[in-house]
């Protein structure tokens, strides 16, 4: 099995949201239609927040998004995380999770930030290669991302935040040239309805495969995914 990533750590969702958001491209490039997918390199910007890739320096904000997600009530199906092993990890745990997640190679992490520069939400992406075990335990045919981590703060739902963060992931994921990303694929836990219904609203479908929850022999963990268009 390949070695897990730092970011492997936690996979799931809270959160129901809506709106499409504008699109404001890196570099001075032309907008295309407010409508469109988040480029790559670039930021999704609506009225008071924005989404954007994490830099390595981030890694105090990504550290207290993890601990303050831990907390909500959901997270026990929601992570395969506890905020206990969370919390007693060092801080080069997470300045190596930041640098992995900035690097853009193996992994990528999206952030909606608030104008006042508070992380209202996150979600990241992890690359699967064909043939390659995973974090998980499989072998996927084809490459593929995985999306883990989903978190939106509970006042920030409803408002634009987890469907910005999930045009970010995708479009990240179709922009790979090295894998060339055929699906993009999560695991929700079969009692998460709420995240299981937004992800459909988001184009994922369950794929027929499932996975035993951590820690119950008796729920499981459902594979949605969504294919290259």
């Amino acid at each position: 099995m390949s070695t897990p990533s730092p970011l492997a750590s936690g996979d799931g969702d809270l959160l129901l949201v809506a709106e499409l958001l504008a699109f404001v491209p890196p570099f001075g490039r032309a907008a295309p239609p407010a409508a469109g997918p988040a480029g790559g390199g670039g930021m999704i910007m609506r009225m008071k927040h924005i989404i954007r890739a994490v830099d390595a320096e981030d890694w105090p904000k990504i550290k207290q998004l993890r601990l303050d997600a831990l907390l909500d009530p959901a997270a026990p199906i929601a992570f395969h995380d506890s905020y206990e092993k969370a919390a007693a990890q060092p801080d080069e745990f997470w300045q190596e999770r930041a640098a992995g997640a900035a690097e853009g190679v193996a992994a990528r992490q999206f952030v909606a930030e608030a104008a006042d520069g508070r992380w209202l939400g996150t979600v990241s992406v992890l690359v699967e290669h064909a043939g390659t075990a995973t974090f998980f335990g499989d072998v996927p045919e084809q490459a593929q991302t995985h999306v883990v981590g989903v978190f939106v703060r509970s006042e920030a739902r409803g408002s634009g935040v987890a469907r910005g963060l999930f045009e970010a992931a995708l479009d990240w994921s179709w922009s790979l040239a090295e894998p060339h990303v055929e699906r993009v694929r999560l695991f929700v836990h079969e009692a998460n309805g709420r995240a299981g219904a937004m992800y459909r609203k988001t184009g994922f479908e369950p794929t027929g495969h499932h996975l035993p929850a951590p820690g119950d022999g008796t729920a499981r963990e459902i594979e949605l995914a969504v294919r290259r268009g």
